[in-house]
């Protein structure tokens, strides 16, 4: 008895049913895939580095529009180099029943005609899966995943993300922010979209970086931020083939080198005492710090100096209400603004 694991990604008409040793539901290309059977390995040499799989694939077919015919098709990793690329092998079954009859609606399965798709290949290699066809009656579909092989004889079960992430960290370097992360397995993974917040600005994209698409191995990967304020935060888009995508957790890291004007406001929520920190270009006299609530009312004001570098400036707010309230550091050269949202304690 096999345990069941799910993860939806997009809606399609198209089921497709990879049949080996687990139960789960893992994304796909334009549908959903799924595998609740066998995928027998026979006939593996002295040496276990080939081996024979066998391999049923099923579909549920929708009763509209109705397919008139379906086409199951397999890459496998025949040169033997960890990856499929266009020097590999396939096989592929097409099923259009005789005459005018469509694909029955149901579960349509291989084993039901005595079909199957046999192949030989390493184990704990990656075999591409994709059904096309379900043309026909204005239907049509293309769906593709990734498993591998060693399924066959563990019942390993792919992680329900497309990618897992080990780690994702930063660090500054010379004016510079170098972002690392590494992953331990992608699935039908797309590419990674890495997202920047400053203390003045939403997320955005700064960049973005291929994945493998397929790899049960650990992969590492950087990026590196030539632009960065003094205090930064950074999160990856992890994108799957379909569009689907995951966040990674938010990471913050201070650039000491920054030679701007900046203002901070940390913690933030914050129930009693907070602070403010400003990056000054130089020396500055006649600055201000205003505090400003949600209606425009100024609930704090007062005179401070700054110095070249970072300034720190405590903020006690105990006796103010609940709510949002708008931070300004007025100084010469301009008005630098942040939000601070006030908790009840």
């Amino acid at each position: 008895m096999y345990n069941t694991k799910t993860f939806y990604a997009l809606k399609s008409t198209l089921i497709i049913v990879i049949v080996f040793g687990a139960t789960h539901m893992i994304s796909a290309q334009n549908c959903i895939i799924s595998s609740n059977g066998i995928m027998t390995e026979s006939n593996c040499n002295a040496g276990n580095t080939i081996c024979t799989y066998t391999l049923d694939l099923c579909a549920d077919v929708p009763a509209s529009p109705a397919p008139k015919n379906i086409t199951f098709t397999i890459v496998y990793d025949s040169d033997g180099n960890g990856v499929i690329d266009g020097n590999d092998a396939s096989v592929s079954f097409n099923h259009d029943p005789p005459g005018s009859n469509p694909v029955p609606q149901g579960t349509f399965c291989l084993s039901d005609i005595n079909e199957e798709l046999v192949f030989n290949a390493v184990p704990n290699s990656p075999v591409q899966i994709s059904v096309d066809g379900f043309t026909g009656n204005g239907a049509g579909s293309n769906c593709v995943t990734y498993i591998t092989t060693s399924q066959a004889s563990h019942n390993n079960v792919i992680s329900d993300l497309p990618v897992e992430l080990a780690y994702f960290q930063g660090r500054a370097f010379q004016g510079t922010i170098m972002l690392q992360w590494t992953t331990l397995s992608e699935i039908n993974s797309s590419h990674f979209e890495i997202e920047k917040r400053t203390s003045s600005s939403d997320f955005k994209m700064i960049g973005a970086i291929n994945s493998h698409h397929f790899s049960v191995d650990e992969l590492n990967y950087r990026f590196e931020d030539d632009h960065p304020d003094y205090m930064n935060y950074y999160r990856l888009k992890m994108v799957d083939l379909d569009g689907s995508y995951e966040y990674s957790e938010t990471i913050m890291i201070v650039n000491p080198d920054f030679e701007g004007n900046e203002i901070n406001v940390f913690p933030n929520p914050v129930k009693s005492k907070g602070s403010i920190s400003f990056s000054s270009s130089k020396e500055q006299n006649g600055v201000k710090l205003v505090v400003y609530s949600i209606q425009g009312e100024i609930i704090y004001k007062k005179d401070i100096s700054l110095l070249k570098g970072i300034n720190t400036i405590s903020l006690e707010v105990d006796e103010w209400p609940v709510g949002n309230y708008l931070i300004q550091i007025r100084t010469p050269d301009g008005i630098f603004t942040e939000m601070l949202t006030k908790l009840k304690i």
